[in-house]
């Protein structure tokens, strides 16, 4: 996995942008693209970053649902904003 370049971390009391935050995690995904190996381990820390926040909650397999389609949701606006940004037009597609 290559060394990203990541933008300076704000400290726990400091509120940090959209931009910021989008980024920073950029910046993470550009350094395991060319990796099969990188990007599985990005995808498990997401799942276990999910799994832990969930855990702590009363509730967790309610909350760990609420971030799953936060996070589906997130992904599909991303994926939605990359094709208009190479100038495909929104498609309907759904897999079943």
């Amino acid at each position: 996995m290559g060394v990203a370049s990541l933008p300076p971390a704000a400290t726990a009391d400091q509120d940090v942008t959209d931009a910021e935050i989008h980024a920073r995690a950029s910046a993470i995904v550009e350094a395991a693209l060319d990796s099969v190996p990188a990007r599985l381990i990005l995808l498990h820390a997401a799942a276990m970053l999910k799994a832990t926040l969930a855990h702590g909650q009363p509730y967790p397999i309610a909350a760990l649902e609420e971030f799953l389609a936060d996070h589906s949701a997130a992904t599909m606006d991303l994926l939605r904003d990359a094709r208009e940004l190479d100038g495909e037009t929104p498609s309907p597609e759904r897999k079943s």
